[in-house]
C-alpha cells in the first residue's frame, strides 16, 4: 500500500481528509443556521401558525400583508377590515363576515369560505384558486375583477342567487366581475 509523506498508508489520509471536511461544513451549516433571522417559507401557502382566531373580532382593522395561513378564522367578523396582500392560504373561515372588506390581491388559496358573507367586499386581484365556496352566505356587491378563479368556480358563483350588485367602494358589478355573461 502506499504511503503519504507522514508514512501512513493513503487510505487513512483520505479518510481524514474527508471526515474533516464534513466536519467543516456541519459547522458552517450549523452557524447559517443560528445567524437566519426569520423563517423560509414556500412561495405558495406553506408555513402558516394554525392559529386558533376563531370568533375574533378584527372589524374595521388594518390588517394589509399579515399572516394568516392555515389560522382558525372561523366565525370572525372581518367587516371593513383591510386585509390588503393578506396572506390566507388555506385559512378555516367558514362563517366568516367579510362585508365591505378589502381584500386586493389577497392570498386566499385553499381557504374554506363555507357560509361565509362576502357582501360588498372587494377582491380585485385576489388569489381564489382551490378555494372553498361551498354553501356561501352571500356575495352580493362583491368585486371579484382579475381574481384568480377556476371558471367552474365563478360559473358556480354566478349561479347563486347572491351573486348581483354593485359594489359601493369601486362601482364594478358583481356579475361583471365574474364575467357571468348575459
Amino acid at each position: 500500500m502506499p504511503k503519504d509523506r507522514d508514512g501512513q498508508d493513503d487510505w487513512v489520509t483520505s479518510r481524514n481528509n474527508v471526515g474533516g471536511a464534513v466536519l467543516s461544513m456541519a459547522a458552517f451549516l450549523g452557524s447559517v443556521m443560528l445567524t437566519m433571522e426569520s423563517p423560509v417559507y414556500a412561495v405558495s401557502g406553506g408555513g402558516g401558525m394554525g392559529t386558533s382566531l376563531s370568533f375574533s373580532d378584527f372589524s374595521g382593522q388594518d390588517l394589509s400583508r399579515k399572516n394568516f395561513n392555515k389560522a382558525d378564522l372561523r366565525g370572525a367578523n372581518m367587516t371593513g377590515t383591510s386585509l390588503e396582500g393578506a396572506q390566507m392560504f388555506g385559512a378555516i373561515c367558514s362563517e366568516a363576515k367579510f362585508v365591505g372588506a378589502n381584500l386586493r390581491y389577497a392570498d386566499l388559496e385553499s381557504a374554506d369560505l363555507e357560509g361565509a358573507d362576502l357582501s360588498n367586499a372587494v377582491l380585485e386581484g385576489a388569489m381564489l384558486t382551490n378555494t372553498q365556496f361551498r354553501a356561501i352566505k352571500s356575495i352580493e356587491g362583491a368585486d371579484f375583477t382579475d381574481a384568480l378563479i377556476r371558471k367552474d368556480v365563478a360559473k358556480a358563483l354566478c349561479g347563486l342567487e347572491s351573486a348581483k350588485g354593485t359594489n359601493p367602494e369601486t362601482g364594478v358589478d358583481t356579475r361583471e366581475s365574474l364575467n357571468c355573461g348575459p
